[in-house]
């Protein structure tokens, strides 16, 4: 019912610093059998991290997380609201420009039971789509 794809990178880090390593999870819920149209939860762990995230007080990575969905960067449900209209006004183009917009924002990780590790809780309603990135 969920598909899970994570992959990592090395990227340069944007203050020049030198690089830093991404986790990228890709979260999907769409091939649900006969249609059932649920929110699932999807548990996620980070294990075996370097070892400065398992000293004690140690900072969580930081975290983020990007949806599409029925509420989140998603212009054909602001289209039905409109109306449908078969010709849009430049206004309308414009909602609709916002609304598709993809918006990242902070995710909070919670200290696993392992030192260095790190979990959190995922939802993903039905048709629905979320990306998250870990920085190391």
């Amino acid at each position: 019912p969920v598909d899970v794809f994570a992959t990592t990178a090395s990227a340069a880090a944007a203050s020049g610093a030198g690089n830093e390593t991404v986790i990228t999870m890709l979260v999907s819920n769409f091939d649900t059998p006969k249609l059932i149209k649920e929110v699932f939860t999807v548990s996620v762990a980070l294990c075996g991290l370097p070892a400065s995230y398992a000293k004690p007080g140690a900072a969580a990575p930081a975290t983020t997380i990007t949806r599409i969905d029925k509420n989140n960067a998603n212009a054909h449900t602001a289209w039905i609201k409109m109306g449908k209209p078969k010709e849009l006004t430049a206004d309308q183009k414009q909602k609709l420009m916002q609304v598709s917009a993809l918006v990242t924002h902070p995710m909070q990780l919670h200290p696993g039971s392992e030192a260095g590790s790190y979990t959190a809780l995922l939802t993903v309603p039905y048709e629905g789509v979320a990306m998250v990135e870990v920085r190391l």
